[in-house]
């Protein structure tokens, strides 16, 4: 990374294209971004991105989503060893421990391949975010509504309405609820 990437990444919290390759070196927050809208767009009624709620498991997903009574998870991954990291914890060992009935990786592109997702993440979806900062469906259901039962997950219900409680209680905190 050049200096000026370095220096914006700080100033702003996201990076501006690299001034000498015109390349995206996207950061975490930035897919958690790119990923929100893409939900909100995909008609996901509510999107709580990076929410922390105490439940049975520690997960916190990077954005959490419902749409027509289903619940969805989009975890984003900068690297392979943030994704091979992912890998280890319990609730993706045990998938009905996790959140989310239907689950995807977002990362830039060619970062983590359909075959990587074998084990831990079989079944899950897999985004790319382009250069462009558009969304790439690479594994990802048909029509504008879930309905692949090959892709849904048993889901930890406790866990999800404990985040979602916790999103209204925050709220209520605001003086908004």
């Amino acid at each position: 990374m050049c200096k000026e990437c370095d220096f914006a990444e700080k100033l702003m919290g996201y990076r501006y294209p690299c001034p000498k390759t015109g390349q995206w070196e996207f950061t975490h927050k930035m897919l958690i971004f790119i990923g929100t809208k893409f939900l909100m767009n995909f008609g996901c009624s509510v999107v709580l991105p990076e929410l922390s709620s105490l439940n049975n498991t520690g997960e916190i997903p990077d954005i959490f989503a419902m749409k027509s009574g289903y619940s969805v998870v989009i975890e984003c991954k900068i690297s392979r060893a943030d994704f091979a990291k992912d890998r280890k914890k319990v609730f993706r060992r045990n998938p009905e421990m996790g959140m989310g009935q239907y689950r995807y990786i977002l990362c830039p592109e060619d970062v983590i391949n359909p075959s990587d997702l074998i084990g831990a993440h079989e079944n899950w979806g897999l985004l790319y975010v382009k250069q462009n900062r558009r969304i790439r469906k690479i594994i990802f259901p048909k029509g504008n509504y879930f309905s692949y039962e090959d892709y849904r997950f048993p889901c930890n219900l406790d866990a999800e309405r404990s985040l979602l409680a916790s999103a209204l209680r925050r709220k209520q905190a605001k003086g908004e609820g």
